[in-house]
């Protein structure tokens, strides 16, 4: 007996010592489609049980071509029949339906015909029934269609606009798929990374990602660079303002002030101006020295789109975050050039837009960090010891040098996809805007 389920009694007569080539390959034919949909059959050689050829010629009134299929006792017909006209196999077409159909698919279809893929049920139907006429040809052109259909849905528009339907049961969501190319960021040392299709993936072990034409359609691509607008969107508001060079640096603090206020002196004032900075670590102006009117302020990690809701409408939160868990946060990030972010590492998944200025960019794996030795207590666990911007580093830091890492310039409309657990440091080299999106959590993080 061969398979695993069963409805009725099937019977595959068959030869060891056929006597053509065509004979052979319909017993292998009709094998491997039995064997395809799991049917308990059973397979009666006759070269060696020839007494049963009687009961055979009985049933199928005295026809002798092997291979042959008898379904509770009634002929189906030859292979070349079986197989090649579905007409001729009514019963084991309705034997299989029996045996094969999954038992969630009535309820995913009804689903899915009430999502709207109406078209895409009769063509799964129609594959289901292809299939089981043995029509393989014929199955794999309308489930092609039914794939492309489903694609189609899960990779463009909104994923807060996809059924459930559409991804199936227990299926996680893949990555998606959109608006325009990305390039994975490389050990460029600054320069930009080479541009390729690929798709964005969020599952553990991903590598970052610089992502093009994503943001293309934000209006604060062009709205952000005017003061003169942010100041009539956000001038009195009150916001925190980070004084410094970083914070873990000496003499870092914080201020609250009016958004007009930080403007004025740090982005259009003396503090903004001279500081600029090559790429990569070590690059700043003499602005960063704590103390004095001079500390740069920087606008960091502020949910800056709930307090102004004239800016929140300037972007869109990219279908990537809807990937993987739930959107945790949307963060500012405003400032003059030299800027820092010292070297850090997130439990969320991050995407880094840039709506404004230039920010140089340099990631570690997760593997990378004892060599990185994060700090051991308080609340800077989160953050390396290593300072990049220190001179000879390297030297000071065994194993930095060695370490993998990639880094990339992200310009205005580039995204830069940071996966959980990643090591990065970031540096404006220009007056600077930029927008986070956290999302999801990581494995780890979740244990």
């Amino acid at each position: 007996m061969q398979g695993k389920l069963s409805r009725g009694k099937v019977v595959l007569y068959t030869t060891s010592t056929p006597a053509t080539r065509h004979q052979k390959t319909a017993i292998r034919n009709i094998i491997a489609l039995l064997a395809a949909k799991k049917v308990v059959y059973e397979e009666v050689d006759l070269a060696e049980e020839p007494t049963r050829r009687t009961g055979m010629l009985s049933d199928s009134g005295g026809k002798s071509a092997l291979p042959q299929l008898h379904v509770n006792g009634k002929y189906l017909g030859d292979a070349a029949d079986t197989l090649g006209r579905p007409a001729t196999c009514e019963a084991v077409a309705g034997l299989l339906r029996k045996q094969a159909a999954p038992p969630a698919l009535a309820p995913l279809l009804q689903d899915l015909e009430a999502a709207g893929g109406r078209g895409c049920v009769a063509l799964i139907h129609s594959t289901l029934q292809r299939l089981e006429a043995g029509d393989g040809v014929g199955a794999d052109a309308s489930a092609q269609i039914v794939q492309e259909a489903a694609w189609e849905k899960l990779h463009t528009g909104s994923w807060q606009d996809v059924a459930p339907a559409w991804p199936g049961p227990g299926d996680d969501r893949p990555a998606k798929r959109l608006r325009g190319n990305t390039a994975t960021a490389g050990d460029s040392r600054g320069q930009d990374a080479a541009r390729g299709v690929k798709v964005v993936d969020t599952r553990v072990g991903a590598a970052p990602v610089v992502i093009t034409g994503a943001m293309d359609h934000w209006p604060a691509l062009a709205r952000w660079r005017r003061p003169a607008y942010l100041l009539a969107a956000a001038g009195p508001r009150t916001v925190p303002v980070e004084l410094g060079a970083h914070y873990l640096a000496p003499g870092w603090g914080q201020a609250l002030m009016p958004f007009s206020q930080f403007l004025a002196a740090h982005l259009l004032g003396g503090a903004a101006r001279g500081a600029g900075g090559s790429a990569g670590p070590g690059g700043g102006g003499a602005a960063e020295a704590g103390g004095g009117a001079a500390r740069r302020g920087y606008l960091a990690q502020h949910d800056l789109f709930a307090q102004v809701p004239e800016l929140a409408r300037d972007i869109s939160t990219p279908d990537y975050c809807a990937a993987t868990g739930e959107l945790c946060a949307v963060n500012a990030w405003l400032g003059p050039a030299g800027t820092v972010t010292p070297l850090h590492t997130d439990p969320h998944h991050n995407l880094l837009a840039q709506a404004v200025g230039v920010k140089y960019v340099r990631l570690y794996p997760p593997s990378a960090a004892a060599v990185l030795c994060p700090f051991r207590e308080g609340l800077t666990t989160n953050s390396s010891q290593v300072d990049l911007d220190a001179p000879g580093a390297a030297q000071r830091w065994p194993g930095l040098a060695q370490a993998p890492l990639v880094d990339c310039l992200l310009r205005p409309g580039q995204m830069l996809y940071v996966p959980p657990g990643w090591w990065h440091y970031v540096r404006a080299l220009t007056t600077s805007f930029s927008v986070s999106f956290w999302w999801g959590l990581s494995d780890a993080d979740q244990d």
